[in-house]
């Protein structure tokens, strides 16, 4: 009977997020007042301009369900706790599009609604072309139906694939540099999916901030800190390496010790993801990294060499155009002219360090391939491009990787 009381267990649960729903309805019906409002004024005056005015202030409705459908999303299925924060930053995010395609969608079903009142006058005088209103209400239904996947479709995203990728593998990278086993960057990964979505947040639970949702006043450090991903990512390490046999306890127990959520259960679900990502992002997986992607029309070739020289700065990459020039990610002057470059890995490396090595560096480049226009890369006798997003090839030992910019 005590069990019943706890506030953690399954009814309790259930019950919050009924009480969520209810929360979010009334949030939602509060926005789209001002359309119910003049929808029904010009439903009893059947006038032009009433009609006018409800598609005006159907553009609320946009946003207010697109944040509708993110914070069903966000907060009722994976369990994160500051509703109303969640809702309005969707609101505001989505503003825009949503509202523009809510102005859109209302007119076609405002015009598709009066043609289908037009030919219904006409069936209702035995007209024959009369039966065409069965047509327009056909049409008005396939519009609502339109509107439902359109709203939900732009509450999906908040982060990009591609920038979630690239904030794993900074997770991923930061580890390697650190020397921590791949252990680290899975319960990080894992512990950012489910904080944050990989995504480096303005907001949160009370004064929650970044990619692990750390709270300034718990110690954490300022909040211009822990919105840095590199310091947050950091820190949450430092607090990992404090917990005993965090290496051999499950991924879930190792990041509730850092993380002390209300929600400790909610962590497992992105064990396999993470340990798939963190495989592959610190090269424990040969060609673990991949992604299709649109054919670039730019590249930044120098922009490219700095951030190699930024983020992996330990691992001692040279970049060798081919026209003979060598430059280095130390600082050294670089000639990037051709649209072909050459990383040079570090001699000296046993097997095994030369492999994970190479790997992470491909698996960066993949990741960063949209930002810096990156076209193909060819790394130990594998090849990967843009178009086909797979790697492709037999695994052969190289001591270079080779990348062709658009």
């Amino acid at each position: 009977m005590g069990d019943f009381f706890n506030l953690d267990n399954k009814f309790f649960q259930g019950l919050s997020k009924v009480v969520d729903c209810v929360i979010l309805s009334v949030l939602w019906v509060f926005c789209c007042i001002p359309m119910a409002t003049t929808f029904f004024l010009a439903w009893q005056s059947a006038s032009v301009f009433g009609w006018i005015l409800c598609w005006l202030t159907s553009f609320l409705a946009g946003p207010a369900t697109t944040a509708l459908y993110y914070a069903v999303n966000k907060v009722i299925r994976h369990g994160r706790s500051y509703l109303w924060k969640e809702y309005w930053h969707a609101f505001k995010s989505n503003f825009k599009q949503a509202a523009l395609a809510a102005l859109i969608l209302t007119g076609v079903v405002l015009f598709l609604g009066l043609d289908c009142y037009i030919m219904y006058q006409f069936a209702a005088q035995g007209q024959k072309s009369g039966v065409l209103y069965v047509v327009f209400l056909v049409l008005i239904v396939l519009v609502v139906m339109l509107a439902v996947y359109l709203f939900a479709y732009m509450a999906r995203f908040e982060n990009s694939l591609g920038q979630s990728f690239k904030n794993a593998a900074l997770i991923a990278d930061i580890a390697v540099t650190r020397g921590l086993p791949d252990h680290a960057a899975t319960v990080a990964i894992a512990t950012a999916m489910q904080e944050s979505r990989l995504t480096n947040l303005d907001y949160g639970d009370l004064d929650s901030l970044g990619l692990f949702q750390q709270r300034p006043s718990q110690g954490w450090g300022t909040a211009e800190q822990v919105s840095d991903m590199t310091y947050a990512t950091n820190i949450f390490y430092d607090h990992l390496l404090q917990v005993p046999d965090w290496e051999t306890i499950p991924v879930e127990d190792a990041a509730q010790e850092v993380q002390r959520s209300g929600y400790p259960e909610l962590y497992a679900a992105w064990d396999a993801m993470a340990r798939a990502w963190a495989s592959g992002l610190t090269g424990e997986r040969s060609a673990g990294v991949t992604c299709a992607l649109e054919p670039a029309t730019s590249s930044d070739a120098d922009g490219l060499v700095a951030a190699i020289g930024g983020t992996l700065p330990n691992v001692n990459v040279s970049v060798v155009p081919p026209n003979g020039k060598t430059g280095t990610n130390n600082g050294a002057a670089t000639n990037t002219a051709s649209t072909t470059l050459t990383i040079t890995l570090p001699d000296g490396l046993s097997a095994d360090n030369r492999t994970r090595l190479c790997w992470q560096t491909a698996g960066w480049l993949v990741t960063h391939a949209r930002q810096y226009g990156i076209d193909a890369l060819h790394a130990d006798g594998m090849d990967w491009n843009r178009k086909a997003g797979t790697w492709i090839g037999t695994e052969t030992a190289e001591q270079t990787i080779t990348f062709t910019l658009a």
